[in-house]
């Protein structure tokens, strides 16, 4: 999908839920106690939930803690899974919590080479892509010149990971003018969530400027499936017409909410698969 290659079966992912969702539906009968997040996805008709575990794996000290999450269906040992990483900027803050920003700026080369380094160490032929978390910095607290050291750094991470077979590069929590030139070059190629960065609004112009260079993950609000099923309707048309030229795999842009009704979930499930197998 992410190709723009045709596709028998449009993959339906998921953010996960919010934390009194999964309760709610277990009260309402819908669920047993106790049962585990990866049959519920699948009993809703879900492929790949995009968010399932986080966990810290403990690297030397140039590097600080790496964030990672697995997914999707982080159960299954063969299963792809998406290398989520926390960003270059935190790893900063944390080497240097008392230093002013000269003392960060002396320290990024090494940090950017060591965390390069445990990033390409880390992923296998599993890892489809790689999605970043950076801090979203105040403008007051970069120098133009620190700045462009943060794109400089996304520049050089790409390479190494696309020599491994990792094709797709993400990058979230960067406001739009840090985004569009690392997707102008190519460094960047994915858009995940939509909603981060700017909008399934914006994705029509994105694909006028970026063409098939930029693939895009997310797009459909969440809350719709606390409505009606006309609101469900009303975001899969939305939707449709956009999935249709490739690029993108529509999935809520965030966890679904604790309102959500179960028999909407269905619905939307079922509809998608009608529609786009």
């Amino acid at each position: 999908v992410l190709h723009y290659r045709p596709y028998d079966v449009l993959p339906l992912a998921c953010l996960g839920f919010e934390a009194d969702t999964i309760a709610k539906w277990t009260r309402e009968g819908y669920l047993p106690i106790g049962s585990p997040a990866e049959k519920i996805y699948r009993q809703l008709g879900f492929d790949w939930d995009l968010t399932p575990i986080c966990c810290e794996q403990e690297l030397p000290a140039a590097c600080g803690r790496l964030s990672v999450r697995f997914s999707p269906n982080a159960g299954d040992k063969d299963a792809p899974f998406v290398l989520c990483v926390c960003g270059l900027y935190a790893h900063l803050l944390n080497h240097s919590p008392a230093g002013g920003r000269k003392e960060m700026e002396e320290r990024l080369p090494t940090v950017i080479r060591s965390l390069r380094d445990q990033i390409s160490g880390i992923c296998d032929e599993r890892v489809p892509a790689v999605l970043v978390f950076e801090e979203n910095p105040a403008a007051a607290a970069l120098s133009a010149d620190m700045l462009q050291t943060l794109r400089c750094f996304y520049r050089e991470l790409s390479g190494p990971l696309r020599e491994m077979g990792i094709e797709f590069l993400s990058l979230s929590g960067m406001d739009w003018e840090t985004l569009e030139p690392l997707l102008e070059e190519g460094y960047l190629n994915l858009l995940y969530p939509l909603s981060g960065s700017g909008g399934i609004e914006k994705l029509e112009l994105w694909r006028l400027r970026f063409g098939r260079r930029t693939s895009y993950i997310g797009g459909m609000d969440p809350h719709a499936f606390s409505g009606s099923r006309e609101d469900v309707d009303r975001e899969i048309g939305r939707m449709y017409r956009l999935t249709e030229q490739g690029g993108i795999l529509p999935c809520p842009d965030a966890p679904l909410p604790s309102d959500a009704l179960w028999d909407n979930v269905l619905y939307y499930t079922d509809r998608m698969r009608t529609l786009f197998s």
